[in-house]
């Protein structure tokens, strides 16, 4: 069964601060906005099936 976990990442302050912008912002496309949900909850040590579940999304996109 394939790893479920994704790459451990280490954003600095200012990064997730800029992606959390974009993830508020109300003019921002969906797709980015998406992603970078994903990227926010992958740094908060969440693996792909909890990303996935959270954003009702399937684990391939989490991925």
């Amino acid at each position: 069964m394939p790893k479920t976990a994704p790459k451990p990442l280490k954003l600095n302050a200012e990064e997730r601060e800029q992606l959390q912008q974009l993830v508020n912002r109300h003019n921002t496309p969906q797709q980015l906005g998406l992603r970078a949900s994903i990227i926010l909850l992958a740094d908060q040590g969440r693996n792909h099936q909890e990303i996935a579940r959270e954003l009702g999304i399937s684990r391939d996109m989490a991925r």
